[in-house]
């Protein structure tokens, strides 16, 4: 493209007018090749082919980029193309894949058995990272792996302990010495903390590389998987250090969950359980009437209506997401004043029991038992205490948490240092 130069009115109209009818025509063309994309779709279907190709989309590139003559309008051509090729892809993953959607700013794909076929939902061409931990199966690793030909693996002891600047300055470390540049990925393979930790170190890792995701317990699959944000603790402070920046793309895939053993299923539950009680009383019911059980349907629900939360405040700006944290402000402190004997989803079902009215605390009560979550523990009140206060919903007047009457229905009170200190002492909140 040649450099400014001085036009007339008249010929700044004209170019308007000009460009507004090659809009319309390039509208009319995006038309027919999303028509086509859909007959692609149904081939692929058919006959299981994957969605992405990205050696055929590199191709393509180029041989179109080669047909501009102006170098300057050359230059900016692949942008042009990825993004209507984004834009094609999507298209056929909706109709392939029915189960999926986009949330805070990521794509994310609901499939069983869709481990087994990772092409269909990253560029399993990258050299990519695998970052796992100690918890997750060698049979998991492994198929993940096989799909990726330039793979590394990076693994760490499981546990929130592993949550930490420490465990981040390894990663980066292995990412340096294995030469990861802009253009490679990683792909957290694994539970919340891998999920949390393995975005945060791609969201500052040269500014930011691209992040897949494949969580592998259901306490992320239901909670950390959607919500977009990530980071590890700090000086006992949960998540104080972090970033609102979600995978590009995650795969929910439920046959992960067939070799947790009872107690991490019930961990997951809970955060099922709290998106039930505030924001679904049919979801609750349903809970009820499985006897606890999670089936493919009531995931995908919770993971919809975490979506849908998520999507009106992805920075929590306006204050609408701050109904995900029910249960968290007291079951964060009770985690951390029980040195870490409770799972994250046990501590916050206790951290729900007092923040409910009666009648909903006995059937919640009675639901944990079917699920075989803790109605009670041992902990530190002072410990929990002290936690407490240093939550990050914390403002001059005291800390937001959130209340629940019946279920489905929900209220944000803010409570000063006293009725914090009677809540880490296991009083209920005032009705």
């Amino acid at each position: 493209m040649e450099g400014p130069k001085k036009i007339s009115e008249a010929e700044f109209s004209r170019a308007r007018e000009e460009i507004a009818a090659i809009d319309e025509k390039i509208a009319a063309l995006f038309e027919e090749r999303m028509k086509k994309s859909s007959l692609i779709a149904d081939y692929k279907a058919e006959r299981g082919l994957p969605v992405r190709d990205p050696f055929r989309e590199r191709s393509l590139t180029e041989r179109n980029a080669a047909l501009i003559a102006d170098e300057g309008a050359r230059a900016v051509y692949p942008a042009v193309e990825e993004a209507v090729m984004a834009a094609s892809r999507r298209l056929q993953e909706d109709r392939l894949f029915p189960g999926s959607f986009v949330s805070a700013g990521g794509r994310v794909h609901f499939m069983r058995g869709g481990a087994e076929r990772l092409s269909d939902f990253f560029d399993t061409g990258r050299k990519t990272m695998i970052v796992t931990d100690s918890g997750v199966p060698e049979k998991w690793i492994s198929l993940v792996a096989s799909q990726f030909p330039r793979h590394e693996i990076f693994r760490f002891p499981a546990g929130e302990a592993s949550k930490s600047p420490e465990t981040l300055k390894a990663l980066l470390g292995a990412l340096m010495e294995k030469g990861f540049i802009r253009s490679d990925a990683l792909l957290a393979l694994g539970g919340g903390v891998v999920t949390d930790l393995t975005a945060f170190a791609a969201g500052i890792w040269l500014r930011g590389v691209t992040c897949f995701s494949l969580p592998t317990t259901l306490l992320a699959q239901a909670d950390a998987a959607v919500g977009g944000k990530c980071g590890v603790d700090f000086g006992k402070i949960k998540n104080s250090v972090g970033l609102f920046r979600a995978p590009e793309t995650t795969l929910i895939d439920p046959a992960f969950l067939t070799t947790l053993d009872a107690r991490q299923i019930a961990n997951g539950t809970a955060e099922i359980v709290k998106i039930a009680l505030t924001l679904d009383a049919g979801l609750f019911e349903a809970l009820e009437a499985s006897g606890g059980k999670v089936t493919d349907e009531i995931l995908l629900r919770a993971v919809t209506l975490k979506r849908d939360t998520v999507g009106k405040d992805e920075k929590e700006r306006n204050g609408a997401r701050r109904v995900l944290n029910f249960g968290h402000t007291l079951g964060h402190g009770i985690e951390i004043a029980a040195g870490r004997k409770l799972l994250h989803g046990e501590a916050v079902a206790l951290g729900m029991l007092p923040m409910t009215a009666k009648e909903t605390e006995k059937r919640l009560t009675a639901l944990y038992e079917k699920i075989g979550l803790p109605t009670k523990a041992d902990y530190d009140p002072e410990a929990a205490y002290r936690a407490m206060r240093h939550d990050k919903k914390a403002g001059e007047n005291g800390v937001t948490v959130v209340v629940v009457g019946r279920p489905g229905e929900y209220a944000f009170r803010t409570v000063g240092d006293e009725a914090l200190k009677r809540l880490a002492y296991g009083e209920r909140i005032k009705e």
